[in-house]
């Protein structure tokens, strides 16, 4: 490796010519950004698929709900209609 005039924590690779740093704390202290953004990402998709997940079962308790109560209307309606020929005879 080749050092880079001025800047002491950068070398040249001479086989490749890439600008490579060198500074180790500063690579650690990269790495560590990206798991915290990683875990962040991961925290924020859970997050929102947890939402996902619950307006689903609250769509579908709705629904059972609108199909209980019109169970319930045809059922109030045949009663009614029932007790309507009673009252006529």
């Amino acid at each position: 490796m080749l050092k880079v005039r001025d800047f002491p924590n950068l070398q040249r690779d001479p086989k490749s010519k890439a600008i490579v740093n060198v500074n180790q704390t500063a690579y650690n202290e990269y790495l560590q950004r990206n798991i915290v953004k990683e875990k962040m990402s991961v925290n924020v998709n859970q997050t929102a698929y947890n939402e996902y997940l619950q307006r689903n079962i609250v769509k579908e308790k709705m629904s059972h709900m609108d199909n209980e109560i019109n169970n319930i209307k045809e059922t109030v309606n045949d009663i009614k209609n029932l007790l309507t020929k009673l009252a006529d005879k």
